[in-house]
């Protein structure tokens, strides 16, 4: 049994794939040209992600947070764009797999993993790093006084949540750079212990 778990975005992709033991045999990212027209940058995902799909039994993708946030009504391309994404994954694996995929929403996978639903991007990294020993612990340990140090200035009133949420990105970014484990990537690899902690409990 091998899964694929599946952090999709049109910007760049996170991608791996678990065999059954809960091991790590791949993962990387798929980044379309940015150049490329947006329908063009999906057909690129699907193309990449086709030959996947054709090594693994089972697919766990990143579902959509249908969040709404003030002053962002320009989030409804984003989501429009996301869906369609999501709409052609979906597709080309029913086409090669009679199985549906499962879908979780991020704060849903963050819990069953173990870890807040509501954690920020560099706290998902952290706690990946850790968990399939991507960093040193000196590396760790220097991550997470640098999240503890933002996190203790917001309950302390320095500065607003929008900064504080400016910063954790930053983070995100340096974390990236030292350990070579983005976003994405992280996420994805979030997604697949939280199928395996979901199939333990008979959910999939």
């Amino acid at each position: 049994m091998k899964l694929i778990a599946l952090d999709l975005s049109c910007h760049r992709c996170g991608v791996s794939i678990f065999d059954e033991n809960e091991i790590v045999i791949e993962r990387f990212s798929i980044t379309p040209d940015n150049a490329l027209p947006n329908f063009l940058k999906i057909k690129f995902i699907v193309d990449t992600l086709c030959s996947k799909f054709k090594e693994v039994d089972d697919c766990i993708v990143e579902d959509i947070f249908l969040a709404i946030y003030p002053g962002c009504a320009s989030n409804v391309g984003g989501f429009a764009l996301l869906a369609r994404l999501s709409g052609a994954v979906i597709n080309e694996w029913l086409n090669i797999h009679d199985k549906i995929p499962v879908l979780f929403k991020a704060t849903e996978a963050r819990k069953l993993a173990g870890i807040k639903g509501n954690c920020q991007k560099a706290e998902v990294q952290c706690f990946i790093a850790r968990r399939f020993n991507l960093a040193t612990e000196e590396q760790l340990d220097t991550f997470e006084s640098m999240i503890e140090a933002e996190n203790a200035q917001l309950i302390e009133g320095e500065f607003t949540k929008a900064t504080w949420k400016k910063h954790m990105q930053q983070i995100s970014t340096y974390i990236e750079g030292e350990i070579e484990l983005g976003e994405d990537e992280s996420d994805s690899l979030l997604l697949g212990i939280s199928w395996f902690r979901a199939k333990e409990q008979g959910r999939v």
